[in-house]
């Protein structure tokens, strides 16, 4: 080997580990990154697990409340609380939505909770003898109320909705 010879491979052997540690290194950051997306969904579906049954509940006790309270002189309903701004350090919203299942009698309420950034959502459902009207929520402060939706000056349905 000459010496010219030799004054190449330093520098080649300093590239070619910069380019080793280089790709191990990006290696390292993208499995790290993908670990941490997989916790934050994790940890997003879990607090809207949560939020979602504990919204449910305030639902139900209205709807109780609702039904003790009819034909009565005092049918003021009225149930407020709140749910987080954030989750996770995201936005979100919530969905509600009413069907018949038995006209006058039965109706089953969806509670569906929307991430904003990462496409996740998560549902509590829950059976209700109040129809209870279709909203869409920011997080923060809401009230649950029971409401005339029928002009008729008697209430007939639950209305949540944000303060």
């Amino acid at each position: 080997m000459t010496h010219g010879e030799r004054a190449v491979s330093v520098p080649i052997n300093y590239t070619l580990s910069i380019v080793i540690v280089t790709v191990l290194l990006t290696g390292l950051i993208l499995a790290t990154s993908d670990q941490l997306r997989a916790q934050q969904e994790r940890t997003v579906e879990s607090e809207f697990y949560v939020l979602g049954n504990r919204m449910a509940a305030d639902v139900s006790a209205a709807d109780r409340l609702a039904q003790t309270t009819e034909g009565t002189t005092d049918d003021v309903v009225r149930v407020r609380t709140e749910i987080p701004d954030r989750v996770a350090d995201m936005n979100y919203e919530v969905e509600i939505s009413s069907s018949v299942l038995v006209p006058g009698e039965a109706y089953e309420v969806t509670i569906k909770f929307i991430s904003g950034r990462m496409g996740i959502t998560e549902e509590a459902h829950l059976k209700t003898g109040t129809p209870v009207e279709s909203s869409t929520l920011s997080a923060g402060e809401y009230v649950i109320e029971y409401v005339d939706t029928d002009g008729d000056g008697e209430p007939d349905a639950l209305e949540v909705k944000n303060v």
